[in-house]
């Protein structure tokens, strides 16, 4: 497939139908309601909070936490899922067994807690228009903000969008869009250390940095999610076997 009609690589978009029942529990008390004279609804009550077990509750949000990074440690995070390229099916495989390991291993031992559902991987293709529509959008809106911290010389702007949002983005590009975009990680993760290093005093100047790579990659972003909006929607998917 060429690069014009390869909109990501080919991997997996995995669903986290992970979910948790805990011990907590919440009884409201001395509920009031009433409204203020303009139509709106007021209220005032207290809430009381029981918990069975406080140490089964932190190992519960603890294990939770563990357990979907083992995936999300692999690919790009989504509101829709976490994108997994092809190249890394040994270890998603892996990483999903050991998944329903872990939850059996402990609602094995808990008593008032458990973890429930699973991790649902499906194939994606490169051309798959829907899924990357959403990728290229969370590029396209990543590098938005990316470049709103760069003007503003924010390292804690660029250091969340960078650590949370474009980490693996790249790994999910074709080859020459992906390069493009880590560059433009690159010379953020640059720009940020040198301005760390100013703001420690370590350093007098202002960072003189090419950020050529940054508009190269903004140009490259927009480009793409104009002519995915021309394409018709390509669904397709298949589960992957674990067995």
């Amino acid at each position: 497939m060429n690069e014009q009609k390869s909109l990501l690589k080919s991997g997996w978009l995995v669903i986290n139908d992970i979910h948790v029942r805990g011990c907590v529990s919440y009884k409201v008390q001395d509920k009031q309601e009433f409204e203020d004279g303009s139509g709106r609804l007021e209220g005032d009550w207290k809430t009381h909070k029981t918990v069975k077990s406080v140490v089964e509750q932190k190992l519960l949000s603890a294990t939770h936490y563990e357990i979907v990074n083992l995936v999300a440690d692999l690919g790009h995070t989504m509101s829709a899922g976490i994108f997994v390229v092809e190249s890394k099916k040994d270890e998603l495989q892996s990483a999903l067994l050991e998944v329903r390991g872990r939850i059996e291993t402990y609602n094995a031992k808990s008593q008032h807690t458990s973890i429930c559902g699973q991790m649902i991987p499906f194939r994606i293709g490169s051309d798959d228009s829907v899924v990357g529509s959403a990728v290229w959008n969370h590029a396209k809106e990543a590098l938005e903000d990316l470049r709103t911290a760069v003007d503003a010389a924010d390292i804690k702007g660029i250091r969340a969008v960078l650590s949370q949002r474009v980490r693996r983005m790249g790994e999910m590009l074709p080859e020459g869009k992906g390069k493009k975009l880590s560059a433009a990680v690159k010379t953020c993760k640059e720009l940020a250390k040198q301005l760390k290093r100013k703001a420690s005093g370590k350093s007098n100047t202002l960072p003189d940095i090419d950020t050529s790579t940054i508009n190269e990659a903004e140009k490259m972003v927009a480009e793409v999610v104009r002519n995915i909006g021309s394409l018709t929607p390509n669904l397709g998917g298949r589960l992957l076997d674990l067995d």
